[in-house]
């Protein structure tokens, strides 16, 4: 009887090694089963985002700089192609940071594997001209101050000019120091208010006032309270001076080359032409 209960008890202590892993043999199997079906199920997921037609399942909307082949030689939207397996956050970030005339990408992807990229390009309203002859050619800007290049002259040679004074606008930043004045100006120019101005060129090289050419070949020294600031504060300042200034030049007064002036922003309702017995 002795020996048959120490037998059995060593039967007992042996079996619990054995059920142990018993029980990690079926866990692993079941995770391995687990992996091959999930594995299974993204293959065909993936399959399923393939490019098939790329005529058919890519739409790209974009305006007149950036041409759809571009589109889809960054984001790699060929025929083929995995859209699962395309890192669109990344390229659209990379593209942003490397073409400055463009101002957003907005990418919808419609499943199974349809693509729509909407590309938002800038919309000149000024070009950007320098006396430095080392300064790049076909410059423009762009309501948010954004500096990039558009060599298409037909399309931007009716824009008013800002000559540059100080340092050239790099390509790809936004502008700094009067010539951002310049820019508000002739962004504020653009609303329906002042659709009579007829701005031809800005000088931006004082460091108190812009010079201001118009169509009529009269001019002006222009200036108003906290030039170059994008506040609500300076917006109000540069819209009365130019209210000012469109009912001096509505008095049909000037005669060519007449210089207004309009940099004594602190007197309401001052301003006079180059003859200086002519105020308003």
């Amino acid at each position: 009887m002795i020996k048959r209960r120490v037998s059995d008890k060593k039967q007992k202590t042996f079996s619990k090694p054995l059920v142990f892993g018993t029980i990690v043999t079926l866990l692993v199997s079941f995770a391995v089963g687990i992996f091959y079906v999930y594995s299974l199920l993204s293959n065909i997921c993936k399959e399923q985002t393939i490019i098939t037609d790329q005529e058919l399942d890519v739409v790209i909307e974009t305006g007149k700089m950036v041409s759809p082949d571009v589109i889809v030689w960054q984001f790699g939207l060929t025929n083929g192609a995995v859209i699962a397996d395309i890192p669109f956050a990344e390229l659209r970030k990379s593209f942003l940071d490397r073409i400055p005339n463009v101002q957003d990408i907005k990418i919808e992807i419609k499943k199974p594997n349809r693509v729509i990229v909407e590309v938002f390009e800038r919309e000149p309203i000024a070009r950007i001209v320098s006396s430095k002859k080392d300064a790049p050619i076909g410059r423009v800007v762009d309501a948010d101050g954004m500096v990039f290049r558009m060599l298409d002259s037909e399309s931007v040679k009716m824009l008013p000019i800002i000559r540059e004074g100080g340092e050239v606008s790099a390509i790809g930043k936004k502008l700094s120091g009067m010539t951002v004045a310049a820019m508000h100006l002739v962004r504020t120019a653009l609303e329906n208010e002042f659709s009579t101005f007829r701005i031809t060129e800005i000088k931006a090289d004082k460091t108190d006032y812009l010079y201001l050419s118009f169509a009529d070949a009269s001019h002006a020294k222009f200036a108003w309270k906290k030039m170059g600031e994008d506040s609500k504060e300076s917006y109000n300042s540069l819209k009365m001076q130019m209210q000012r200034l469109r009912s001096m030049m509505a008095t049909k007064v000037n005669s060519p080359n007449t210089i207004w002036i309009m940099t004594d922003w602190n007197t309401p309702g001052r301003g006079y032409a180059n003859n200086p017995a002519f105020t308003h």
